[in-house]
């Protein structure tokens, strides 16, 4: 395995940080598809590809009060990791992470998140929290974020009904 470094996103990475989004995102996006079928699918997410470049490259902004980090695997970043904290409740949120397609299983996504729970321990946080979902395709990262020791899970449900 290559050198793994974790560090904080350069603003000429946003573009690639981005393409990895698009890439591990696309599975969910798939999976979305099948439950939701094409019409509600297509009301919900009409260019999921679009909205979710909107949404990374907003965090990667200065303002937005989010830090970005990005792990590379030898020359090459194969990861990135939104996260923030809440001086007041102590809580520290993991946001939009992912590991590209051709590294994942590799073990790097623990080596991100122990890394982001380390900072989060510094900044005085005392709790993590992470948000992900429930269908099929969010199954690893459910259980990666169990593997990291996320243990207080509270549910959420979304219905649908045709009119």
């Amino acid at each position: 395995m290559q050198k793994i470094i974790i560090r904080e996103m350069l603003p000429g990475e946003i573009e690639k940080i981005i393409e990895i989004a698009l890439a591990a995102w696309q599975p969910i996006y798939a999976s979305y598809r099948q439950i939701l079928g094409e019409e509600l699918y297509a009301a919900l997410h009409p260019d999921w590809q679009h909205a979710k470049s909107n949404e990374v490259r907003k965090a990667c902004m200065p303002e937005s009060g989010i830090m970005v980090f990005v792990l590379e695997n030898g020359e090459r970043i194969a990861g990135f990791i939104t996260f923030s904290i809440d001086d007041a409740s102590k809580i520290g949120l993991i946001g939009n992470n992912a590991i590209h397609p051709d590294f994942q299983r590799m073990g790097l996504g623990k080596k991100m998140y122990q890394y982001v729970l380390d900072e989060f321990k510094k900044l005085g946080m005392i709790y993590a929290k992470v948000l992900t979902g429930g269908d099929p395709a969010h199954a690893p990262a459910r259980k990666a974020y169990e593997k990291m020791g996320f243990s207080i899970r509270m549910e959420n449900c979304i219905y649908f009904r045709k009119l």
